[in-house]
């Protein structure tokens, strides 16, 4: 992705920059709010599996 944004004329050091926002926008932020909300969901869906057997 650094080397598209340094391709379409933005310079290194912020192509980097937006880069890493990106990716802790788009992978760490939603890892967070998954972790955060398994306890609520995932009791629900275990709680309807243990009912079927």
């Amino acid at each position: 992705m650094i080397i598209l944004y340094s391709a379409a004329g933005v310079p290194p050091s912020i192509s980097a920059a937006a880069t890493i926002v990106e990716r802790l926008i788009s992978f760490w932020m939603t890892s967070f709010i998954g972790m955060g909300m398994l306890p609520y969901v995932g009791s629900g869906v275990m709680e309807e599996f243990s009912d079927k057997f």
